[in-house]
């Protein structure tokens, strides 16, 4: 008995085929990858940059609403900051503290300058600001600048 011919082509997939296909997932994937770390480079600039002058604007507000001075006290290359009149939330004995360089942040302190040269910002009971401050972070080719302004007690973030 004589088999007849299928008119069917055969089920599957031929090794040019598969091969092209993953060419293009490389390609695109070559296009996207760089995009998505720089994307998360400046999610994390930006997050850092929105807690410090947020931490900054609490150290102020209860400065003023308590009637006493607040510090925000900057450590190890203005890496780590500490609110020492705080509550912690990792009840930590020195304070609120939080790391920049630790995770989620992850970014660096490019540049740090108080006007009188110390690490300590320092709100006296009407919540004004002994001095003024620019704080700017960054990683992978991103950067925020936190600014305060001793003389409005206005803290802002600027993308320079």
């Amino acid at each position: 008995m004589a088999t007849r011919p299928s008119l069917r082509p055969p089920r599957g997939f031929t090794l040019f085929e598969l091969t092209i296909v993953l060419a293009i997932v490389v390609i695109v994937s070559a296009i996207a990858l760089p995009r998505y770390w720089s994307s998360i480079a400046r999610y994390r600039v930006d997050i850092a940059a929105r807690r410090l002058a947020a931490d900054i604007s609490l150290a102020q507000s209860h400065a003023r609403t308590s009637g006493q001075f607040h510090n925000i006290q900057f450590t190890r290359g203005s890496l780590t900051y500490t609110l020492p009149e705080e509550t912690s939330f990792t009840e930590s004995p020195t304070g609120y503290v939080v790391n920049l360089d630790a995770s989620p942040f992850n970014v660096s302190v490019l540049s740090f300058a108080l006007s009188d040269g110390g690490k300590t910002i320092t709100f006296d009971g009407f919540g004004q600001a002994a001095q003024s401050a620019t704080i700017q972070l960054g990683a992978i080719g991103h950067s925020r600048t936190i600014t305060l302004n001793q003389a409005s007690g206005a803290v802002n973030v600027a993308t320079p």
